[in-house]
């Protein structure tokens, strides 16, 4: 009794129908055996499908009321790319995909990371494609389509993480390290200067049909990143928007059910506007 004491009523309740039952004769008649399942049930407070008397472990009471949501992946950054403003192959306009990995720090806010040239505004960079991120499963399926090391940096992304194939990511998805919080919002389209920074004027097509386009990010919440650091990913709960179809449509020609399913996720502020102007 000492124990039930120095604890809240709640507990000192539990305890006490707990002591019941442990010291319940072996042959205790079932009329009894229901009235201390009834208490225990009443304390609880478990609905009609959920008695004391039809589950071994509280636990599973637990699972059934608190159905588990999809698990986070915990995964890693396996390199942070940044970049200078250089020529264009061939064009008159600089450009900053040109990305070379770091092994410093770099800080992350909502237009970016610093230090990352953006040249081209109108079609890059801001608050809703503040970071660009690749897979290290699509980094590795190019090196194999090319017969040679794809590094980090070669597309202009700003992030490599590992165990991700951007196929199936969704707007909405979420990276998370200690220090920093990305959000996906959209996709990369292939353009002219993709082309000409791979030495190829048909690369763009070749991008596109390859369908493992990475994926932009807003910034959640600021902070600094690192390779190596941890990620958690974390999918978007709702009905998903993947990468690929984005790639494919980008919000054009879609049907009325397709169009809500756009806009209940956390898509890009253009194309937001786009499907409702």
């Amino acid at each position: 009794m000492r124990l039930a004491h120095r604890v809240g009523k709640g507990t000192q309740k539990l305890v006490l129908l707990l002591d019941e039952v442990q010291r319940r004769p072996a042959r205790r008649a079932r009329p009894e055996a229901r009235h201390l399942r009834q208490k225990l049930d009443e304390f609880f407070d478990f609905g009609a499908g959920d008695s004391f008397c039809h589950c071994r472990y509280l636990a599973h009471i637990k699972g059934k009321r608190n159905p588990p949501r999809r698990e986070a992946a915990l995964i890693r950054i396996v390199a942070v790319c940044t970049g200078l403003a250089r020529p264009v192959p061939g064009k008159s306009y600089k450009t900053g995909i040109f990305k070379t990995p770091t092994d410093a720090a770099v800080v992350i806010d909502r237009e970016g990371l610093l230090g990352d040239a953006i040249c081209n505004r109108k079609h890059h960079g801001g608050p809703e494609q503040a970071v660009y991120a690749l897979g290290s499963v699509d980094l590795d399926w190019w090196t194999k389509e090319f017969g040679r090391t794809i590094e980090p940096g070669t597309f202009g992304e700003n992030l490599i993480i590992s165990g991700i194939d951007s196929r199936s990511v969704s707007v909405g998805d979420r990276f998370e390290t200690e220090s920093v919080l990305l959000e996906v919002t959209s996709t990369r389209i292939p353009c002219a200067t993709l082309s000409a920074r791979m030495g190829d004027p048909g690369f763009a097509k070749r991008f596109m049909q390859a369908g493992r386009p990475g994926f932009y990010c807003r910034v959640l919440r600021d902070g600094v990143i690192q390779a190596g650091d941890t990620v958690t990913y974390t999918p978007f709960d709702g009905a998903p928007v993947t990468m690929p179809e984005l790639l494919r449509t980008y919000g054009r020609n879609l049907s009325e059910e397709d169009r809500n399913r756009y806009l209940a996720a956390p898509i890009n502020d253009k194309l937001r506007a786009a499907l409702t102007g």
